[in-house]
């Protein structure tokens, strides 16, 4: 760097002597522009880095501490393997089931609003259908996918048909280094 600025304002002296004082001027003003871009960066990368220096402290220390699983991993063995997926359900998943919902609404139940705050998914309440028909949805040409990662680093999978209210929405955390189903929403409309 110095020896490029050592020519460059040799040059700049050459020009005022040789009266092209035009362009030396205009060099001078480029090359001053240049020193505080470049200067005024190298700055605020510093300021990035001691801002982040303690995130990017708790990722290593996170990392080292307990090994996460990768999400694209975990969600591909999770639709295909009905063991692996009975082990990551966490012990209670709550959620939302659309038809049960559509049924106490048809017939006027009181309890239609309050199920959708207090739904819980078992054995009692066909999940393992459930899950088998968004197993096979996943893999489908109709229906779309959509995974998003969300402030808590939850994920969120939505798998669903375009332009209808047919959709699986489910939601995974990452709970001691691997992935856990916390929630699931099935619509039918």
């Amino acid at each position: 760097m110095e020896s490029f600025s050592s020519l460059l304002l040799t040059q700049i002296l050459i020009m005022m002597i040789t009266k092209n004082k035009f362009w030396a001027s205009f060099i001078l003003c480029h090359y001053a522009i240049c020193i505080i871009c470049t200067y005024s960066c190298s700055d605020n990368q510093k300021r990035f880095q001691e801002e982040n220096a303690d995130c990017k402290t708790e990722t290593l220390k996170i990392k080292k501490n307990i090994p996460l699983e990768d999400f694209s991993v975990f969600i591909e063995k999770f639709h295909k393997d009905k063991e692996f997926q009975k082990k990551r359900l966490q012990a209670k998943v709550e959620g939302i089931n659309g038809d049960l919902y559509m049924e106490y609404l048809a017939n006027g139940d009181e309890y239609a609003d309050s199920m959708i705050q207090t739904f819980v998914w078992d054995e009692k309440t066909d999940f393992d259908l459930y899950l088998s028909l968004a197993d096979s949805c996943c893999y489908s040409q109709n229906f779309k996918k959509r995974y998003t990662t969300l402030k808590d680093s939850t994920m969120e999978e939505y798998i669903y048909i375009p332009y209808t209210g047919c959709f699986f929405k489910s939601y995974f955390k990452c709970i001691n280094g691997v992935w856990k189903m916390t929630e699931f929403n099935f619509s039918n409309l």
